[in-house]
């Protein structure tokens, strides 16, 4: 893990911030599972539960930490979607395994993906 994962977690909460959600950090303990819980309302209502996963380099989110993310969307029924954000990337059949989920329920964002995220909300909407 990286020294500093909560400041990996308020970055991607701020991120959402910057894309339109309303957005609340968890707690650092007994959370729930999930780090960022981003809404937005109105038609097309969106509630999505974020787990922050700042690993070094060569450590990977495994598939039982997908699993475990897939059972708190379960619990949370009032939840969309869920999302893991890593700095790292996911173990080998993640992928896969979880392919007929993505991505209206179950999005995995890589590094190199909230790198794409990043710059998109930094765009100009027109």
């Amino acid at each position: 893990m990286l020294k500093k994962p909560r400041a990996f977690e308020e970055f991607i909460a701020a991120t959402y911030d910057k894309a339109g959600f309303k957005v609340t950090l968890t707690p650092r303990s007994n959370d729930g599972g999930k780090d960022v819980i981003a809404e937005k309302s109105g038609f097309g209502a969106i509630r999505i539960l974020d787990q922050c996963k700042a690993f070094s380099q060569g450590h990977k989110v495994s598939a039982n930490d997908v699993r475990a993310m897939a059972g708190t969307l379960m619990l949370n029924t009032n939840a969309s979607k869920a999302v893991i954000s890593t700095t790292s990337v996911f173990a080998p059949g993640v992928w896969t395994e979880w392919e007929s989920y993505m991505p209206f329920r179950l999005e995995l964002r890589e590094g190199k993906d909230i790198f794409e995220w990043l710059s998109s909300v930094e765009r100009p909407q027109c």
